[in-house]
């Protein structure tokens, strides 16, 4: 009775979608969908292609709608194989999803690798604002804004930058309107 939402955070988009029947919508829940898309599926178990996973993302908007579906661009890939092995194949790689998804979503929620995550992080934190500046000026072309987790400090003391803001993942005031 006190559930105002749903939220659903998801590397495989496809369950939602063959699921949503379930009409949890109709029951007065608004639904939330965060979608990670990388494309890094040669290093993150569970990760779809990203063609597929873009496709069915786009199909999860049409059913609940591109304000309700949320774009993950997280962990942000490093040490990509071959053709993608620098910033410039992982840029590559995020403008693709970019231009996939569009019309699935207004917003990309970006972190890079977290400590508690398998991998370490190896970027400096210049690095990382010089992605993140790139990242937002690739996905402000598709309409899409730029939204680093919180608890990811690398943008504290940074200049402003256009498209680019730290946020919280699923922030009370996208509820109930």
């Amino acid at each position: 009775e006190e559930t105002l939402a749903l939220v659903f955070w998801t590397k495989d988009p496809r369950r939602l979608v063959r699921g949503y029947d379930v009409d949890l919508a109709g029951r007065g829940y608004e639904i939330k969908a965060h979608v990670t898309v990388t494309g890094w599926a040669e290093v993150e178990h569970g990760v779809m292609d990203m063609v597929d996973a873009c496709g069915w993302t786009e199909a999860l908007a049409q059913r609940i709608g591109p304000k309700n579906v949320s774009w993950r661009f997280s962990p942000v890939p490093m040490g990509l194989p071959d053709r993608d092995r620098d910033s410039t194949g992982l840029l590559d790689r995020f403008e693709r999803a970019a231009r996939m998804l569009c019309h699935a979503t207004r917003e990309c929620y970006i972190s890079f690798l977290q400590p508690n995550d398998l991998m370490k992080e190896t970027r400096d934190a210049p690095e990382r604002i010089r992605l993140l500046r790139a990242m937002a000026d690739i996905a402000a072309r598709y309409g899409i804004e730029v939204i680093l987790c919180q608890a990811d400090h690398t943008l504290d003391g940074s200049e402003p930058y256009p498209n680019l803001r730290a946020g919280i993942c699923v922030p009370a005031e996208g509820f109930g309107g």
